[in-house]
């Protein structure tokens, strides 16, 4: 069996993904979100205040937006945690999407903060 190093499956999810995956955090720019999906990356991740990634990710439509697989997450703070599902659904209308991938919970250090 030959090895694929180009993609792989996301954990248990049965879902193939590029092994490169893009987050924009950093502000990479629309054209460097564009460019990654010209190039085959699959995996991105968009917090909500990373405009250049959803302005493009909430441009894609049909066989695009199938082939995407989109990641958001809300992060669990020291002193307070973010509403799991009230992010979801913020994050759900800035992508104008009605559903996204995967959905990453952040920050937990101890397991009562599950």
């Amino acid at each position: 069996m030959e090895a694929n190093f180009l993609s792989g499956t996301l954990g248990a999810t049965g879902i193939n993904v590029h092994r490169l995956g893009l987050s924009a955090s950093y502000r990479p720019g629309e054209r460097a979100v564009r460019r990654s999906l010209d190039e085959g990356v699959n995996y991105f991740f968009a917090y909500g205040f990373d405009t250049h990634m959803i302005r493009v990710l909430r441009e894609l439509s049909g066989d695009a937006r199938e082939k995407a697989v989109i990641a958001t997450g809300a992060y669990n703070y020291i002193l307070w945690q973010q509403d799991l599902r009230q992010t979801l659904e913020k994050r759900l209308r800035q992508l104008r999407t009605d559903y996204v991938d995967v959905f990453h919970f952040l920050g937990v250090m101890k397991p009562k903060q599950m």
